[in-house]
């Protein structure tokens, strides 16, 4: 299906907008930019989805690449050119997502085209596309990009590298936009379950294991209490159905996922483990929500810790 974006301005009226006075910093949690300060003005709200997108795909990828972010609008929007749109605070470009290569990790910021079937992944932009659409912030009018086997976007013929995202207008500023902001009550998308994606309210990098939900077994995407006998090996072979012996990765990936490193000891580290592990002793606090909301070690106690076992990765 193929669609077109008018050449119109968006807005209503020829006045600048004084509400598009917010740029998105250079860096963020799980993002960059690509673009120049002067390029990147959008509405707070736009500024604040874009970075709880950022946070969100932290959560899913923090060991495999940042996104990047291209063009937003100018200040005070109007005509910006080389772009048909980015004239609201509303439009953003997002690069569509490299396969994560350990080889070559420093191309992770380099552009690729769905045609690059070598470095195109897309797993992870699909990813992308969910946390989008489910970001909590801003409604999402549409996303555009050429690859038709990513669900949630529409085939223009022109974004094959990067993604054009437009949000609907908050409230306050509908009335000086026209209709390709507004009317975005249907355009919607489920969320996925377990927590596949963190409460995007959170703004730093914890969710409340009783709002994600809590696997009585090992369970990518849920959390898992950890009962007396387990050992991180085990939860990894639990998780991810590995035999002894095939299980280091896997129980790397979740003693280094952002949320599970308040639970890691210094004191348990090792060649395999450098930077400490997980100890799976009763000594952390018996809330939940005081080890959830934890800003560095997770208070003590006498209660097992309540972990986080991550996604499987997707290299792909």
């Amino acid at each position: 299906m193929y669609i077109t974006i008018n050449e119109g301005l968006g807005y209503l009226g020829a006045t600048a907008l004084a509400e598009i006075n917010t740029t998105l910093p250079a860096e963020g949690v799980g993002y960059r930019t690509s673009k120049s300060k002067s390029h990147q003005f959008g509405l707070p709200e736009t500024i604040k989805a874009l970075e709880a997108i950022g946070r969100a795909w932290h959560w899913l990828h923090w060991d495999e690449a940042w996104l990047m972010i291209g063009d937003i609008s100018l200040k005070s929007g109007g005509k910006f050119d080389p772009q048909v749109s980015h004239r609201v605070g509303l439009d953003v470009d997002i690069r569509a997502v490299r396969r994560f290569n350990p080889q070559h990790p420093g191309k992770w910021h380099d552009p690729v085209t769905i045609r690059d079937t070598e470095n195109y992944s897309q797993p992870l932009t699909q990813d992308l596309v969910d946390i989008i659409w489910n970001n909590g912030v801003l409604k999402v009018k549409m996303i555009l990009f050429d690859d038709e086997s990513i669900v949630g976007v529409k085939k223009d013929g022109d974004h094959d590298d990067h993604l054009h995202v437009r949000f609907c207008a908050p409230p306050y500023f509908a009335s000086k936009v026209d209709s390709r902001y507004k009317d975005c009550e249907s355009a919607s998308r489920p969320s996925p379950s377990g927590c596949h994606l963190p409460p995007f309210e959170t703004a730093s990098l914890t969710a409340h294991p009783q709002t994600c939900g809590i696997a009585p077994t090992p369970t990518p995407n849920y959390f898992y209490s950890i009962k007396s006998g387990d050992t991180l090996y085990k939860v990894a072979g639990k998780a991810y159905g590995l035999p002894e012996g095939s299980r280091l990765q896997a129980a790397r990936r979740i003693n280094d996922h952002p949320y599970n490193r308040r639970f890691r000891r210094a004191d348990l580290a090792d060649q395999q483990f450098p930077n400490g592990r997980i100890s799976f002793n009763p000594r952390f606090s018996c809330n939940q929500s005081e080890q959830a909301q934890a800003i560095g070690k997770a208070p003590s106690g006498n209660c097992f810790a309540t972990i986080y076992i991550p996604q499987r990765p997707k290299l792909a």
